[in-house]
């Protein structure tokens, strides 16, 4: 329960790198790249060859690790950046630790990060969009969707987080 997870769902190809390329900030700002394609090549996520990869590769996920990542107004270290692609839909997933919010002293309401999330949904054709605790989704598990308000959404997700803690240590 100390992720918290972004899901933004059946992105046209070219505007799923432009997000993953917009999240990412800048090449600098990776740490590593991985692929569930075997033995190949992934281009890094500013390389004009990843129109071409993404275009000839199908059922795939990779993952870009940055360095910092600045969400919602907050500046976060080391967080993750996931594509999916599968049967020619493109989703994108960002996978933050909610200790990074607490450690860089940035508690963004649910209401900024679903304004967020909105902003991004049309700026990137995003179809669907949801943020939660992993696994996102999971209806029980949100805060919101691009429908509207999840299970979760009046509870202040930092607040939470310091419960779970509290309730892991003593058990």
């Amino acid at each position: 329960m100390n992720v918290l997870e972004f899901l933004f769902q059946d992105i046209p190809e070219q505007m799923s790198i432009a997000l993953l390329r917009f999240l990412g900030n800048n090449e600098d700002n990776l740490v590593a790249v991985n692929s569930t394609i075997p033995n190949c090549h992934v281009p890094k996520l500013f390389s004009p060859s990843l129109f071409a990869f993404l275009a000839t590769n199908d059922d795939f996920s990779m993952a870009y690790h940055t360095k910092l990542l600045i969400l919602a107004n907050c500046q976060l270290k080391g967080e993750a950046l996931l594509l999916f692609k599968e049967r020619g839909v493109v989703d994108v997933r960002l996978l933050v630790d909610v200790q990074n919010f607490i450690d860089n002293s940035c508690c963004p309401s649910i209401k900024d990060l679903h304004k967020w999330c909105e902003k991004i949904s049309l700026q990137f054709n995003v179809s669907h969009y949801y943020c939660g605790y992993d696994p996102v989704d999971d209806r029980d598990m949100q805060f919101f969707t691009d429908k509207g308000q999840g299970e979760l959404y009046d509870i202040d997700f930092i607040d939470n987080y310091y419960k779970y803690l509290k309730a892991s240590l003593t058990n």
